[in-house]
C-alpha cells in the first residue's frame, strides 16, 4: 500500500510540475525485451515519444567481461514533424557494483540517414554519453535512479536527464517511472515529461 501511494504521488508531482511549466512535456514510454544466451544477448525496443516519434531498434549484445559490454544497434526511427531516419548504434557499456550501490556508463556512437522523398540522404552522428546511478534500498522494491546523457560530436548538442524509481517484480520483469527534463542547444525551451517503461529480460 505504502508503494502504490509513493507511486502515485510521483505520478502526480510530476504532472503538477509540467502542467505549470512554460515547456512542452512529453509522455515517453517503451517495451523492451532482451534474451540471453551466456555470453550474447538479442533484444528489441519499441518506444512511442508523444509529439516527437516512434521507434523500432532491435539490438545484439556481447559480454567481454562482467563489467563490460559491446551492444550494436539498429533504429528505425520515424518522427511525427520532419522525415524519419535509419539509424546504426555501437555502444560500450562499463558497470560496477559495490554493495547496493549500482554505477553504469556508457558511450554510444549514433550514425544516422534521414529518409528523404528526392535529392541524397542527410547524414549525421553523434556521441551520446550516459551515466547512471542506481541504489537498491535493503527490504525494499524500490531502487532509486538517477541518470544524464549527453549527445555531442563536436559541440554538445542536447543532454537528457531522468530522476526515478525501478520495480523490479521478480528476476525477468522490472517496470521504470521517472521524470525526464531535456535541453537543448539549438531552442531556448526544454522539455519536461514522464517516462515509463517495462523490461523483460530471459
Amino acid at each position: 500500500m505504502r508503494i502504490r501511494k509513493f507511486i502515485a504521488v510521483l505520478i502526480f508531482a510530476v504532472i503538477s510540475l509540467t502542467s505549470s511549466a512554460q515547456d512542452s512535456f512529453m509522455l515517453r514510454n517503451h517495451i523492451q525485451v532482451t534474451k540471453k544466451w551466456d555470453k550474447f544477448s538479442t533484444g528489441i525496443k519499441f518506444e512511442n515519444r508523444t509529439k516527437d516519434c516512434w521507434l523500432i531498434r532491435p539490438t545484439l549484445g556481447y559480454t567481454f567481461k562482467p563489467w563490460l559490454k559491446a551492444e550494436l544497434s539498429y533504429e528505425f526511427n520515424h518522427s511525427y514533424s520532419k522525415n524519419p531516419c535509419h539509424k546504426a548504434m555501437l555502444g560500450l557499456i562499463g558497470s560496477i557494483r559495490q554493495g547496493n550501490l549500482y554505477v553504469r556508463l556508457r558511450e554510444r556512437y549514433v550514425s544516422s540517414w534521414d529518409i528523404t522523398e528526392t535529392g541524397p540522404y542527410q547524414h549525421g552522428n553523434v556521441l551520446r554519453s550516459l551515466l547512471m546511478v542506481q541504489y537498491s534500498i535493503p527490504g525494499c522494491i524500490i531502487n532509486p535512479f538517477a541518470s544524464v546523457e549527453l549527445y555531442t560530436w563536436e559541440k554538445w548538442q542536447k543532454s537528457r536527464h531522468l530522476v526515478g524509481i525501478k520495480l523490479p517484480v521478480d528476476s525477468h520483469n522490472e517496470f521504470e517511472i521517472a521524470y525526464l527534463y531535456m535541453t537543448f542547444a539549438d531552442k531556448p525551451s526544454a522539455v519536461h515529461g514522464l517516462n515509463i517503461a517495462y523490461n523483460l529480460d530471459f
